[in-house]
């Protein structure tokens, strides 16, 4: 960060700053294992890559994050079993619920929009315990921003179950342009 600060110091103001960790086996900070049924590291670039569709673009991404805070308390006072039936997994053996055993505002259906309108995904647990702030920041890949739009939209209709414990903070949507249109951009190339 303090590279970044030296560059960029001069034109910007840090906001926010989120420390993130790594938790259990990948687990969200919910206890779930993360990202269950994302696509594997080897078969992420279609779902994650601008392709022939926009040449100007082709090999960049659509980058959205949002910080949630989580009234863990709430979370915690719940059985394991209406855990599970609220995300639509077991906990501890990552195995899906059948849908009649899921909430019918399960996580899993809520953001789950079909096997060709994937994301890459991956949640940051953090926490402050000084401040009695844990959540989650996320973080989504796509290679069409209205696949995550379509998600994040089928949530909100479905009131995801776990949007009734989270507080929505922050949401921003960057374009992350490939290395030769970077290049580009920094020779004074593109207008």
């Amino acid at each position: 960060m303090a590279q970044y600060q030296q560059f960029l110091g001069k034109f910007t103001t840090v906001l926010d700053e989120v420390k993130g960790f790594r938790y259990l086996e990948g687990r969200a900070i919910i206890g779930y294992i993360d990202g269950t049924e994302a696509p594997q590291v080897e078969d992420a670039a279609p779902y994650a890559l601008v392709g022939d569709e926009d040449p100007e673009f082709i090999n960049g991404s659509y980058l959205f994050t949002q910080k949630w805070i989580h009234d863990m308390d709430k979370w915690n006072g719940l059985s394991v079993e209406h855990q599970d039936r609220a995300v639509g997994r077991q906990k501890f053996s990552d195995l899906e619920l059948p849908d009649e055993e899921k909430a019918e505002n399960a996580h899993n259906l809520a953001s789950n929009t079909g096997d060709d309108n994937k994301i890459i995904r991956m949640n940051v647990p953090f926490s402050n315990p000084a401040e009695k702030i844990t959540g989650t920041y996320f973080m989504g890949y796509a290679r069409h921003w209205e696949t995550t739009k379509e998600m994040l939209q089928q949530m909100v209709d479905m009131s995801d179950f776990l949007l009734t414990f989270s507080e929505l903070k922050t949401g921003t949507l960057y374009f992350i342009p490939s290395r030769p249109l970077l290049d580009e951009i920094a020779g004074g190339e593109l207008n």
